[in-house]
């Protein structure tokens, strides 16, 4: 899975002011990075190639995982459970026999601004700002 990161400006002030809601900013922080998340996942819905053999598509099993904290920070992972993921590693990368396709990089450029502003949005919403 490739793994990018998001800054968003303005977010250290955001981030000060869940700190002092405790639990209600931190459960408005994992909503509004799982929405963020879910962006992503539709844009790597619309980017990634699809077969025409009969299995389970890298397309439809695109997941965003639950909220999880890497050093204290939340974050959650978007891309294809196990079930697909050796396949989509090949898409991305390439092989010797095909040239890398890389949806997952190219749908984290696509979406970066959408998330960044629905990131935005959604923590302002939650705090009342």
């Amino acid at each position: 899975m490739v793994k990018s990161s998001l800054e968003v400006d303005g977010m250290e002030e955001i981030r000060k002011r869940i700190i002092e809601l405790g639990r209600k900013g931190s459960r408005i922080q994992n909503a509004a990075i799982k929405q963020g998340g879910q962006i992503l996942a539709d844009t790597m819905y619309k980017e990634v190639s699809v077969s025409d053999i009969n299995h389970t598509h890298i397309r439809d099993d695109i997941v965003v995982s639950e909220v999880k904290r890497i050093k204290g920070i939340p974050h959650v992972q978007v891309g294809p459970s196990k079930e697909t993921a050796w396949r989509a590693h090949f898409l991305e990368f390439g092989t010797i026999y095909m040239p890398p396709n890389p949806f997952m990089l190219r749908s984290v450029r696509l979406s970066k601004e959408n998330v960044q502003a629905k990131l935005k949005s959604e923590l302002k919403k939650g705090l009342g700002l």
